[in-house]
């Protein structure tokens, strides 16, 4: 059944789905500030995907680029052009109406982004996400785990020009990884639409209702819970099961913007100083090491850090030394461990961060 988009519930939105990014999908303030250009007024329809027009399609739409860069940039007229482009290619290049925007992850910016979008073209936005979490590139998404063809992919930079990939193997995610990296490290970030998809195709692989929770999610933040347990208590009352890992305070972070992926360790020092923890992340939390250096959780699974001090969920860009800190480990939506792929399309990017020859798949 339809739903209207207040500035209420799209605040809660831009908090839950920060939650879900699991350290990527840029930060609260990002999110919060296209909200707040779009004004309290703002109003946009969401939709169950049953209720897309018939035989209409719909299309992704993103910020694509570092989280730390993404704090800077303007992205919301680049995803509003990469939209307008993708109506017009499809529709001339392969006889395909687009009636409804979906959300590519999650983040509290890049969620954020499809709605910013509905709202400026005057389209629905779907109650659904396309990996139910942030992903750091193209290749590790559902969408390429369950064959969902890419092109054509749409890439918009600040001045409105349009960049158009159309790969020979519409398979080939590793050649739409490099042209839109290339692209987006060109011009230090674009809007980027892609893979379009019909209702058949949503009910296989999308996260349904994701949206929906993301805001039950963000309206727990809201009402600032009174220390972890409550946070956990609230969680649990909304379906979501998270694991704790620890409570206690960044000691250390080491990063750094390559090729427009943020690269880093995050230190976490047990309260009362016993345990250390680190969690790399490439963008995304990936892996949590334990104190024996042991790999204790590892992606698909979301990896999230809270901010105690100020009950709100962290990305990446905003993490900073002395926050007191709970980390937290929460399943992956089911559609990621339905397939092997789901878990070895992370394969490089593990083995980039010394995870040796892919370690085994660790899961709550």
């Amino acid at each position: 059944m339809a739903v209207v988009l207040d500035y209420e519930r799209l605040q809660a939105l831009i908090y839950g789905a920060t939650f879900f990014g699991a350290g990527g999908g840029g930060s609260i303030s990002g999110g919060l500030a296209l909200l707040n250009e779009l004004g309290e007024s703002v109003k946009v329809e969401m939709l169950e995907v049953g209720e897309m027009p018939s035989g209409t399609w719909s299309t992704m739409v993103a910020g694509l680029g570092s989280p730390i860069a993404m704090k800077d940039l303007n992205f919301g007229p680049l995803a509003v052009s990469a939209v307008e482009g993708m109506i017009s290619i499809a529709k001339s290049l392969q006889k395909r109406e687009v009636s409804c925007i979906y959300s590519g992850e999650q983040g509290g910016f890049n969620t954020m982004v499809p709605i910013y979008t509905a709202a400026k073209l005057g389209l629905p936005i779907l109650d659904l996400d396309a990996n139910g979490r942030a992903v750091p590139e193209l290749n590790t998404g559902l969408n390429p785990v369950y064959d969902i063809p890419l092109p054509p992919l749409i890439l918009s930079n600040q001045t409105g020009d349009i960049t158009v990939g159309l790969p020979k193997n519409a398979q080939d995610n590793a050649a739409c990884e490099t042209l839109a990296r290339t692209v987006s490290t060109a011009y230090g970030g674009v809007g980027f639409s892609a893979w379009l998809m019909n209702q058949s195709m949503h009910r296989t692989v999308s996260v349904l209702g994701q949206l929906s929770l993301s805001i039950e999610v963000g309206r727990i933040f809201l009402k600032k819970p009174v220390d972890s347990r409550d946070l956990i208590d609230r969680l649990r009352s909304v379906g979501v099961a998270p694991k704790v890992f620890t409570e206690g305070e960044i000691t250390n972070i080491d990063v750094k913007v390559e090729d427009g992926f943020d690269y880093g360790k995050t230190e976490i020092t047990e309260i009362g100083g016993k345990h250390v923890f680190q969690v790399d992340f490439k963008n995304e939390n990936m892996i949590i090491w334990g104190p024996q250096k042991e790999a204790l959780l590892v992606v698909p699974e979301l990896i999230i850090l809270v901010n105690l001090e100020t009950m709100e969920p962290l990305s990446n860009a905003d993490t900073a030394v002395g926050q007191r800190v709970l980390l937290l480990g929460v399943p992956a939506p089911r559609q990621w461990w339905d397939k092997p792929a789901g878990y070895d399309c992370w394969a490089n990017i593990l083995k980039q961060i010394g995870y040796c020859e892919i370690g085994p798949a660790v899961r709550i």
